[in-house]
């Protein structure tokens, strides 16, 4: 046996030396050694030295597992925005972005008015009250892709109880618009454009048109002005489901209410005293009513009104 020691120097190339070896080698015996900057090659049994090969990318680590990190879905209440703004449920591990789906559990469904995004927001206005079992599925964006699936209870509470809050509605007088009287400023001035007219806006406060002189004649300069306004009367309700649709039977004539915002107005055309049925009915499902019954008295003065 012979043992030949070959030494790769850099800038020189290889360089070989043989000796002999008393001890059994097997053949074709190769052992790398990288030592003081050199890499020596020894080969037993005549063979010729080899390149070194190139150390291999190790791999990368594996992912860790997916994972649901969120905390369980707070309670909701009808007709209230869930969460103010939403819950957002979270995941961790896999491989981001991740994409958030649900469904009802058997014998449950998903709550009337709420939606889960891709993104996983949970949020909208619940419409029904009830406890609602839901499971909630993250998938990441591996090849193949990772999901992982737990299940919530969501509970939603019912509304106050419907009822109309507003105080009784004012009398009125025949002839004079229903409701009390506000002054309401402007700010106006002249303008020539499409023939000469008065140009008006309202002002937020009195205080922030106080300095404009009144409006007199055509003046290119702001003046202030002043309107009554008659308001009319707003009935107003709390609990149910909102939005809520009014109606009002026995008011008197030339007076009616707006459907939609309970808004009583009009100008009183014959003197009486009205028993007036008001009922408010809110979106839930099936709808909720409430009413209640006033006295509205119509004089011909309004020395006489109360």
């Amino acid at each position: 046996q012979t043992l030949e020691l070959a030494v790769y120097w850099p800038g020189a190339g290889l360089v070989t030396t043989t000796g002999s070896r008393s001890s059994q080698m097997k053949s074709s015996l190769t052992l790398l050694l990288l030592a003081c900057g050199l890499l020596l090659l020894v080969s037993c049994g005549g063979g010729s030295a080899s390149s070194p090969t190139p150390a291999s990318t190790p791999p990368p680590p594996p992912l860790a597992s997916l994972a649901i990190t969120s905390a369980a879905p707070p309670s909701g209440k009808t007709g209230s925005a869930y969460g103010d703004s939403g819950f957002l449920l979270t995941a961790s591990g896999g491989l981001a972005p991740y994409q958030w789906k649900w469904e009802a559990t058997s014998g449950s469904s998903l709550p009337r008015g709420l939606s889960l995004s891709p993104e996983g927001l949970i949020s909208g206005t619940p419409e029904m009250a009830g406890t609602y079992a839901v499971t909630v599925t993250v998938i990441d964006a591996a090849s193949p892709a990772s999901q992982v699936s737990t299940n919530y209870s969501i509970t939603i509470a019912g509304s106050v109880t419907l009822a109309i809050t507003s105080d009784a509605p004012p009398n009125g007088t025949v002839g004079v618009e229903y409701g009390p009287m506000v002054t309401q400023y402007f700010s106006c001035v002249w303008s020539p454009v499409l023939g000469w007219h008065m140009v008006c806006t309202e002002c937020p406060s009195y205080a922030s048109c106080s300095s404009l002189p009144p409006c007199r004649g055509i003046s290119l300069t702001r003046c202030l002005r002043t309107e009554q306004v008659f308001l009319g009367f707003m009935f107003t309700a709390v609990g149910g489901v909102l939005p809520y649709t009014w109606r009002a039977s026995g008011l008197p004539p030339q007076l009616e209410i707006d459907p939609s915002r309970g808004n009583v107005t009009g100008t009183p055309s014959t003197a009486g005293s009205y028993s007036v049925m008001v009922v408010v009915t809110d979106s839930e499902s099936p709808p909720v009513q409430a009413s209640a019954t006033y006295v509205i008295d119509i004089t011909t003065s309004s020395l006489e009104a109360h």
